[in-house]
């Protein structure tokens, strides 16, 4: 009787670990699920991240040659602004791939593609004054602050955006 009382303590005990074993694989398969779509969302989220901040960059520097094409009428600057301007549009199409899990950030593609639209516009519009040899047009244009206040709205909406992404 003590035997099989040791016998059955043994396989009971076997028994117990073996359970334990197994919903410790099944916690631990389920935490690292949990883990790989946390990360998942870290990159995404970085990922957004980076395509505003480019976005924003990307328009800083266009202002910048323009307003140095303007300062030296060099046309060499145009070069450099032509890409720029170029790499502008394919980051906010980033965005709005990015961002199609997310209502309120869908909602803010146009208003931030409308709102580079027309400093892109503004800043076209000053290059074809200064090269039509409007040059002080061109210059009243920058100093009418319209520029300033649309990368002012532009910054403001980058930003909502940007904190939305990271909460």
């Amino acid at each position: 009787m003590q035997t099989f009382s040791k016998r059955f303590s043994v396989i009971t005990g076997f028994v117990l670990l073996l359970i334990a074993l197994i919903a410790s694989a099944l916690i631990t398969r389920r935490e690292l699920g949990v883990q790989v779509r946390n990360q998942y969302w870290v990159t995404h989220s970085r990922q957004v991240l980076f395509e505003l901040a480019q976005t924003e960059s990307l328009l800083k520097d266009a202002e910048i040659v323009q307003r140095g094409f303007i300062y030296t009428d060099d046309p060499r600057y145009l070069t450099p602004y032509n890409l720029v301007i170029s790499q502008i549009e394919p980051h906010i199409a980033s965005l709005a791939q990015l961002t199609t899990d997310n209502p309120r950030q869908q909602a803010r593609i146009p208003v931030l593609r409308n709102l580079t639209d027309k400093k892109l516009s503004e800043l076209a519009q000053t290059i074809s004054l200064d090269q039509s040899g409007k040059t002080k047009e061109a210059k009243e244009l920058i100093l009418s602050d319209a520029g300033l206040f649309l990368m002012n709205d532009i910054r403001k909406l980058v930003d909502e955006m940007g904190q939305e992404e990271s909460s």
